[in-house]
């Protein structure tokens, strides 16, 4: 006759919860926090490099932007059409793309990395 089965380890359930938050927060943290460290860090670079990359395009744009209305030349004829190249909405995009494209792989991932850890019955898979 077979016992009980095992109870699940609270200490594993609650390390795979913060790699969730941490996911959520940064893609790609949880992978590093599971040890997939060269993922978790290629996916958390390129995310971190997207959300940096709109910030900077986007002070910089508005930077300019208050120049030029605190300047008092807003209603001189082309500089409006010349603020609205100077958001730059190709790369604004482009970043975006890609900063969404890492949030969704390291989410899959990590769906995948949870599955093989739930079966494996530990908290780390090399």
């Amino acid at each position: 006759m077979t016992g009980p089965p095992p109870l699940p380890d609270p200490g594993r359930q609650a390390r795979l919860r913060r790699a969730s938050l941490l996911n959520a927060l940064l893609p790609g943290a949880g992978l590093i926090h599971l040890g997939h460290r060269v993922a978790g860090t290629l996916l958390l670079s390129l995310s971190v490099t997207s959300a940096v990359g709109v910030l900077v395009l986007f002070f910089r744009a508005y930077s300019r932007y208050l120049e030029l209305t605190l300047s008092g030349r807003v209603l001189t004829p082309g500089e409006l059409e010349r603020m609205g190249r100077e958001f730059s909405p190709a790369w604004v995009a482009t970043l975006l793309v890609s900063g969404v494209v890492a949030a969704l792989i390291s989410w899959v991932w990590l769906a995948i990395v949870r599955r093989q850890l739930e079966r494996a019955g530990s908290t780390r898979i090399s």
